[in-house]
């Protein structure tokens, strides 16, 4: 291929000439299959006479060709034809990138990176095994360029380790064995530079370093006398004074140099290793026991004098990056659990809340700049949560509430500094502020301590509701940020009320977006926690409806949403009237935010716009019985489904779905018809990854209107075609099949003999997934529920079709799937899946009357089955009416549980969940992830009484439903002892007496069932007499004169 031509291609596909731009594109849509093309971009990027433009867009290329092409994706497994870079080339490439990474400058290297990061993936070690000889070849290198490109691909290995199980980090361990002392000694000839280059050297090193400890320590790979050493230069680092060029910088430059982010790094590694494996007894796996008591003892006094330093720094005013106090608050935060490190801490801690975190915390000339310039990205970085997790200001305020929290003495001497500065006359506005922030801050460690709970109140009414008519527009802005804080807080209603006028008061009329949108999320905590305020705000709820709509539009804060959700949830009445003007509203906004062509804010944007869809979907969802207001309604928010459908806006899916589901709930539109083949169009083309979210809303469109779900074969023939390609697919993701099978089964279950045409392609779809490979007992009995559910309302069809079909080796489906079905009856757990097989195997025995031989070899299972099922619908029946008519309490001290023990000196503190969590931990899959996950999943948890699944319902499972497993199951036991004596005997001839009793109980509460239906019935039509019911006890089984009851003597 020719070089040059190659150049002269991706010169022009920057031209600004469109059309020689769209010429050069096409040209290499040609090229980019053609073999020996992709190594031919390595040689064009370094080569000498390319200009940088042409060789960066090359670079790219080069990384998306890899990305997209280096190995058949996931979703294209299936596709035989789908193209992938050839296995020559690939080798080529192989060979060459590292050293092309070496050769090439920052902006390159970055693009190559991501590239090779793609092949390690792909590749290492498996083809790519010569990969860490090429690395140590360069990191021992002299040269600094060969060692720096060198750990830059270094740090992609790790990184693509970085979240494995050690038992998966085999080929990083062995590398880094040789590898990892080499590092360290070229960091020890670095701990003491200065200049830019060998610093940037420094913190690769400490990135790679913090990539393989972030999640598992390797104790086999980095022992305790290896880690004392990297410590060393970590605190070598951190105390190392920054060059002086660097003071010269603005203070918001200094933070993005060099020299900083190496310290950050330092600072990283140091607080991540104690917070996760060197803090004894608190949250620290048994694996890392022997290595937490060692790091306390070694590093407890030395790290802490180092921490200490740089908020002694800070403390004079020295300039400290934020990153690094971050991190500083984060470590001593540690130390407060452990008494060995709090008596060396305990003497600052006054010094640094007063003179680094509490003027931290205070209104600041810069924010008053702030303000002023921009009120509205004012309020946009205050509520940013991306800048909250790494600001040192949440650090510090977590820092000071956990001390308060654990620690004796530390809350009166922090409340008795504030107080003294607000009762101060000659305290500034700033400092006021700064301690309202302060308090607010404390708000949950206050409301916890019985001692100042009595006195909230008051401190509020005297301290905090006072500056809602402040001159001083920041304090009436933290008022409001306060009252949210104290949400908890049990109110008088006369504060209630007071509390209540003044927020809506700001909410308003206030001039200043800031104070507003404090005051609406402080009007938010009031209607959610002081019932004394509803009354108030109704009066003015559409004010404040149409206010809180102005406030998203004009601050795209996504934190409004949950406010405007708020009130749609309390004042669901009052918004009817203008419902169609509050959707009009949000869809305007939210078409203008995806439409932006603006590249500031583009997270924030889409937060909110996703923020807004769940507010649409929260006003359909509070007016759905309200057909007038719905039909209003609907039209409005189809413009925006269309929008998303049509643009293939694939990060709203999720809550555009939630929409049409909200939209289907209660009745089904003709426009909400064509919206269903829309979605049929956008699932078979992009939509599995999503199926799980479609399947609420396809659920809707089978079960809510099954007339006109059925009335077009269409419409049944796209639910089968959606349900056939999960089940079929590839990738055989069982979540999502048990999913589509559960949609099966609710269709057969609805529509019954009406779907005897595509019966056969129904069956077919679900036995060829139950000839395959399961996993989960759930999507196996999910599969075989369809199958029962079709038996049910086709028996004599089903039977004639599982006869007729035959396996690939021969035998019979049908006992095949009789056998399955027996095997697997303990697996049918929650409520709706044992009734319909209780219901299954009712059909069977009825069948078996005229067809003996359907139940041969399995008649004495049948009735062990159906008592197992009977057993376990016992318990579900009882979960559900405990959870229907469970008691609530409202107790007024429910804080009181939660009341804290403060340590002294001498004593370690423990996390509140720390038993569970360590148990947790300690289980052979226990990890951090799902250490506090109290779901059981086990499949063969018999008292697993509700499914995920059951939550999509069937007419069957309606509270007025007249199918009653229990007087199914009484009268087909009672018809084959009436009329088939032989078969009664077959049944019962092995059964214990505990069994027997067990059928007694089974036919009494038939009975007992059959009275209460019937009593339903009665007063719902108005009236209800009392009657007295004879119930027996017991049912005879003989047709002779000398019956015999289940439970007694024959």
């Amino acid at each position: 291929m020719d070089i040059n031509k190659v150049i002269e291609t991706f010169q022009n596909s920057i031209d600004s000439n469109n059309e020689v731009r769209q010429a050069a594109e096409n040209t290499l849509n040609q090229m980019y299959k053609i073999i020996d093309f992709t190594p031919l971009l390595l040689k064009i990027i370094i080569k000498e006479d390319v200009k940088n433009c042409v060789a960066h867009a090359a670079a790219i290329y080069f990384k998306n060709m890899l990305s997209q092409y280096w190995e058949v994706r996931d979703g294209d497994r299936s596709d035989c034809t789908c193209f992938t870079i050839h296995e020559k080339d690939k080798e080529i490439i192989r060979n060459n990138i590292v050293d092309v990474i070496t050769r090439v400058d920052e902006r390159f290297g970055a693009q190559l990176c991501v590239a090779a990061q793609q092949i390690i993936k792909a590749d290492f070690p498996v083809k790519w095994p010569d990969l860490p000889n090429e690395l140590l070849k360069r990191i021992q290198s002299l040269d600094q360029r060969e060692f720096y490109g060198g750990l830059r691909v270094l740090y992609q290995v790790v990184k693509f380790y970085e979240y494995k199980k050690l038992e998966l980090c085999g080929p990083r361990d062995e590398m880094m064995r040789v590898i990892l002392p080499l590092l360290y000694e070229r960091s020890i000839q670095l701990v003491q530079c200065d200049a830019a280059h060998e610093v940037m050297i420094q913190k690769i090193i400490f990135k790679i370093f913090y990539a393989i400890v972030q999640y598992y320590f390797p104790l086999n790979l980095i022992s305790c006398e290896v880690f004392a050493q990297w410590m060393l230069i970590f605190q070598s680092t951190l105390e190392r004074p920054v060059p002086q060029e660097v003071s010269n910088l603005d203070e918001d430059e200094r933070d993005e140099t060099i020299w900083w982010k190496t310290r950050k790094w330092a600072a990283h590694i140091i607080q991540r290793v104690f917070d996760r494996y060197g803090s004894p007894g608190n949250t620290v796996s048994s694996d890392y026991a022997t290595f937490a008591n060692w790091f306390l003892k070694t590093f407890s006094a030395g790290t802490m004098t180092v921490f200490l330093k740089i908020l002694d720094a800070a403390a004079r005013k020295q300039y400290v990056s934020k990153r690094v106090l971050q991190q500083s608050f984060l470590y001593l935060t540690q130390c407060v659990n452990h008494a060995i490190c709090w008596k060396r801490m305990k003497s600052h801690l006054n010094t640094i809340v007063k003179d680094v975190i509490f003027p931290m915390m205070c209104f600041s000339d810069d924010d008053e700049i702030f303000w002023s310039d921009d009120p509205i990205e004012f309020v946009r970085s205050k509520l940013d949560l991306f800048e909250e997790f790494y600001s040192p200001v949440t650090a510090g305020e977590a820092l000071l509430a956990f001390a308060c929290n654990k620690r004796k003495e530390v809350l009166a001497h922090t409340l008795t500094f504030v107080v003294s500065q607000l009762n101060d006359p000659s305290t500034s506005i700033y400092v006021r502020e700064g301690c309202l922030h302060l308090v607010g801050s404390l708000a949950d460690v206050l409301y916890k301590k019985k001692q100042y709970r009595s006195q909230l109140e008051p401190m509020l009414i005297t301290y905090v509701y006072s500056q809602f008519t402040s001159e001083h527009r920041c304090m009436r802005s933290r008022a409001c940020w306060v009252v949210s804080k104290f949400e908890n807080v049990r109110l008088s209603d006369n504060s209630v009320i007071a509390c209540t006028q003044g927020i809506c008061q700001l909410l308003l009329t206030d001039p200043e977006v800031p104070v507003k949108v404090n005051a609406a999320l402080a009007l938010n905590a009031i209607i959610t926690n002081q019932p004394a305020s509803l009354d108030h705000i109704r009066l003015v709820v559409d004010r404040i409806m149409e206010a809180t709509l102005i406030l998203i539009r004009d601050t795209i804060s996504d934190d409004l949403n949950g406010v405007l959700q708020t009130l749609i949830t309390f004042f669901e009445d009052e918004i009817k009237n203008y419902a169609a003007k509050i959707v009009q509203h949000l869809t305007t906004t939210f078409k203008s935010l995806i439409e932006s062509s603006s590249s500031e804010n583009v997270e924030g944007r889409a937060m909110t716009a996703m923020g807004i869809l769940s507010t649409i979907q929260a006003v359909v969802t509070s007016l759905e019985e309200n057909k007038e207001i719905i039909a209003q309604v609907e039209p409005i928010v189809l413009t925006v489904i269309a929008d998303i459908i049509q643009n293939s806006s694939m990060e709203y899916y999720e809550e555009v779905l939630l929409i049409i589901y909200s939209l289907t709930n209660v009745g089904i539109s003709p426009a909400m018809w064509q919206v269903y083949d829309a979605i049929h169009q956008l699932y078979m083309s992009e939509g599995y990854e999503y199926f799980l979210e479609f399947v609420p809303c396809l659920h809707n469109y089978i079960v809510v209107d099954r007339e006109a779900f059925m009335s077009d074969p269409m419409r049944v023939t796209k639910m089968i075609e959606i349900c056939e390609s999960v089940l079929c697919n590839n990738e055989q993701n069982e979540d999502l099949e048990s999913s589509a099978a559960k949609l099966l089964e609710v269709m057969v279950i609805e529509c019954g003999p009406n779907l005897q045409p595509v019966m056969p392609k129904i069956m077919k779809v679900v036995l060829e997934r139950l000839t395959k490979e399961i996993s989960s007992s759930e999507l196996r009995t999910m599969c075989l529920q369809v199958i029962v559910s079709a038996f049910i309302k086709m028996p004599s069809f089903m039977l004639e079709f599982l006869s007729q079909t035959k396996l690939p080796s021969g035998g019979s489906v049908a006992e095949h799937f009789f056998n399955q079905w027996f095997k697997d009856i303990k697996c049918f757990i929650g409520l709706h899946d044992r009734r319909v097989c209780v219901i299954g195997l009712c059909t069977l025995l009825e069948q078996a009357i005229m067809r003996r031989e359907l139940i041969q070899g399995c008649s004495e299972q049948i009735l062990p089955s159906l008592l197992l099922l009977f057993s376990g619908l016992h318990r579900a029946y009882e979960v559900k009416a405990s959870t229907m008519h469970g008691n609530s309490s409202d107790d007024e001290d429910s804080g009181s549980s939660d009341e804290s023990i403060e340590a002294d000196d001498e004593s370690d503190t423990q996390h509140d969940d720390e038993e569970d969590y360590l148990k947790a931990l300690n289980e052979p899959n226990g990890d951090i992830v799902n250490a506090f996950d109290t779901n059981d999943d086990d499949d063969d948890d018999d008292d697993a009484e509700e499914t995920n699944l059951e939550m999509f319902g069937t007419s069957m499972d309606d509270e007025d439903s007249d199918i009653d497993e229990y007087a199914i199951f009484k009268h087909i036991i009672t018809l084959i002892q009436q009329n088939d004596h032989e078969m009664f005997t077959t049944l019962t001839r092995n059964l214990t007496d505990e069994q027997k009793m067990q059928i007694d109980e089974i036919l009494l509460t038939a009975d007992k069932r059959k009275a209460a239906a019937e009593a339903r019935k009665i007063e719902k039509a108005g009236g209800y007499q009392f009657q007295q019911h004879s119930v027996p006890g017991s049912f005879e089984f003989s047709p002779e004169a000398a019956r015999f009851k289940f439970g007694g003597n024959n």
